[in-house]
Order: structure tokens, then sequence, then C-alpha cells
């Protein structure tokens, strides 16, 4: 009875121990068998990772930096001749300041991307962020606003009240030579002693990264200039000097003449208003001025919308005469005339200008309404008349 109790207690045994090392031997195929699949994970991920072609943004981007010191400016240029051209596309550079930068100011460029592309491409994207420290910036070049306008003026052209104005910039300082200057409120036409408002137009930005500076600028530099050194035509008809106003007079009685056949332009006309008859001597007209009287005068001064592109007659005196036009045989007929003086200005010494030689006789008629209209139209939309008080 003993015996078999023994023998069962080591067959026990022996099975136990057949089981132990039988879960030991699992337990060691198990491990075995996950160090294979991590062995063969790691190596298809090295594979993998292999095959990704390493692309460092900091190198295929250059940080730019201009301005001068504490209007600095920070920027980037991408390398369009990488042969990653098409993912550097996608690339966007952030800094956390990018303008008013000084010297030490420590910038992060961080660098966004397009990681679905840069996967599809294989791409295994590295230099995504760095820090920059800036010290190589210059003190400003400062340009005043004496300096801005120190070659800048306006030239006038034409005669006044009608002169038109150019603005010119003759500064050799390149800086200053590109500079935009406007006109303030330009007008079509300025007289003499206009006061006329110059504004310099500057981009800032610009000069500041070329690191330059415009001292205390505020997008104010103006500078006012004079229109001066034209001629100017009277607008005033109490400009007139009774010197001037008898020198057109004389003139004026000169143009009639005194010899028979002066009148021939005008007397047939004459003659048939006034329903006189008119006869030839020789088969030629005889018609002749009498005594020439002066009647009245009349300034007149174009509106400004009027003035033609040539400038002509922008102002002229009109002096009306009376006198007798007469035939050989003695028949004579009451008429007429108006003598025009035009431009009349004063020159660059202020003294008054009249061609005389250009003073003509433009009207005769034995019907003085006709005279009126001539030297003061009804509905006249083109000039300002004024009757002289002589």
């Amino acid at each position: 009875m003993g015996i078999i109790e023994n023998k069962r207690v080591i067959k026990h045994k022996r099975t136990g121990n057949i089981r132990h090392k039988r879960r030991v031997r699992n337990t060691v195929l198990k491990i075995l068998a996950f160090l294979c699949l991590a062995g063969i994970a790691v190596a298809l991920y090295f594979a993998s990772y292999m095959r990704y072609e390493k692309v460092d943004l900091m190198e295929l981007i250059s940080i730019t930096i201009s301005g001068y010191d504490s209007k600095g400016s920070i920027g980037y240029v991408v390398d369009e001749s990488s042969s990653y051209r098409d993912f550097l596309r996608t690339v966007e550079v952030v800094f956390d300041k990018s303008e008013n930068i000084s010297n030490g100011d420590e910038i992060t460029v961080i660098c966004n991307y397009d990681k679905a592309l840069a996967k599809e491409m294989k791409l295994r994207v590295t230099g995504k962020e760095r820090k920059v420290v800036i010290d190589n910036l210059p003190e400003a070049n400062i340009i005043t606003e004496d300096e801005v306008f120190k070659d800048v003026d306006i030239i006038s052209v034409g005669v006044s009240p009608f002169a038109e104005i150019e603005l010119v910039n003759m500064s050799q300082n390149e800086i200053i030579d590109n500079i935009e200057f406007q006109v303030v409120d330009q007008k079509e036409y300025y007289r003499l002693g206009d006061v006329v408002t110059v504004k310099a137009l500057i981009d800032e930005d610009y000069y500041t990264a070329l690191g330059i500076a415009f001292e205390d600028y505020n997008d104010d530099y103006q500078r006012e200039y004079t229109v001066k050194g034209i001629e100017e035509y009277i607008t005033d008809p109490a400009d007139l000097t009774p010197e001037i106003i008898a020198a057109m007079k004389e003139k004026a009685v000169s143009l009639f003449g005194n010899d028979s056949g002066d009148a021939n332009e005008y007397g047939l006309r004459v003659f048939t208003q006034a329903s006189k008859m008119y006869s030839t001597e020789n088969g030629k007209y005889t018609f002749r001025w009498g005594r020439v009287n002066f009647i009245s005068a009349y300034f007149s001064l174009i509106k400004s919308g009027n003035l033609s592109e040539d400038g002509a007659r922008v102002n002229d005196v009109k002096m009306v005469f009376e006198s007798n036009i007469s035939q050989s045989d003695g028949n004579a007929c009451y008429a007429e005339a108006v003598v025009i003086f035009r431009n009349i200005k004063r020159d660059l010494d202020g003294e008054l200008m009249v061609d005389l030689d250009d003073a003509s006789i433009i009207s005769v008629s034995a019907r003085d309404s006709e005279i009126k209209n001539i030297v003061n139209p009804k509905d006249n939309k083109e000039y300002e008349v004024t009757k002289l008080e002589l």
C-alpha cells in the first residue's frame, strides 16, 4: 500500500515537471516570436525611414534683414531653383517679430508646410524652427526736410492770370531725385503772386529698407512757392494809366488816314446802310475820312473757361470813334468805328505793355446799335466787359 502511494507521488511530480517545462518553453517561444516581429517591424520602419529624403528647410530658405537699427525688417526668400520647389511653395515662414527690429533682438523663425505633400513626396523635413540674433543693422542715413526741398522749384509758364506751373526736381542726390512731389490743390491756371504748396510723397517702407530715415517725417513734408518771373495780363481796367490811354487814342486816330480812298474799305457799306447814293471817279471809289472824334472805350477780359489753347486775346480795349465818310462829290455820311488793342499786360519789371502796331479797325457802321453790339455783345458768354470812365 505504501509502495503504491509512493509511485503515485513520483508520477505526479513527473507530470508537474513536464507541464512546467512546457509552459516555460511556450513562454520562451512567445518572447522569441515577439522579438522577431519587433525586429521585423523595426527593420521595416528603418527601411521605410531610409527611403525618405532629408530636407532641411533652413538650408533652402534664406533669411533677409533690411532697414536700420530700431527700424529693421526681417523676411525670407525661398530657393526657387531647388528640386523641391513644388514643396517649398507650400512653406510659410512665421517670425515672432518682423518689424521695428533692433540689433540684439532674438527672432524666432518657424516654418509651416504642407505635411501631406511632404509625405507624398517622401520628404523627411528638418530645420523647422531656429533662432536668429540681429547684429548687423546699420545706423540710419538721416535726411532733413530742407535737404528734400533744396533743389525743388516751380517754373511758371505763360502769362498771369492764365499761367501754368511745372514742378521740377533738379536734385543730383539719387535718393531725393526718386522722391515724388505733388502740388496740393493744383489749379488749371495761376496768377502772379499766387502761393503754391508742394508736398513730398515719401514711401517710408521703401526707404527704411534702404537704411534711410527722414527727420521728423509724419507725412507732412511741405514747402510753399510763389508764382513769379512771368508777364501779367491786366485784369483791372483801373490799371490803364492816362498815358497808355492817350497813346492808344493817338494810334487809333492814325489808322483812319486823311487821303482820298482811305475809307474805301468801309464807305460803300456805310452809304448803303444810310441809303446814300455813292459814286466813282474814273471808275474808282473816293471815300475818305473826315475829322475823327473819340466817343468811348471798353475793357474786356476773357473768362477763364474760354481761354483758348494759344492764349489769344485774353483782354482788349475797344475804342469807339465817330467821323464823316465823304466822297469827292461832297456827299457824306456819319459813321462810327471801333478800334481794338489786344492783350495789354505788364512786363517782368511791372511796366504796362501795349502792342500799338497790332491795333486795327474791326468795325465801321452807320448804325449805332451795331457798334454797341461789337463793344459789348448781348448775352456775352466769353468776356467780362467794363466801360471805361475817361
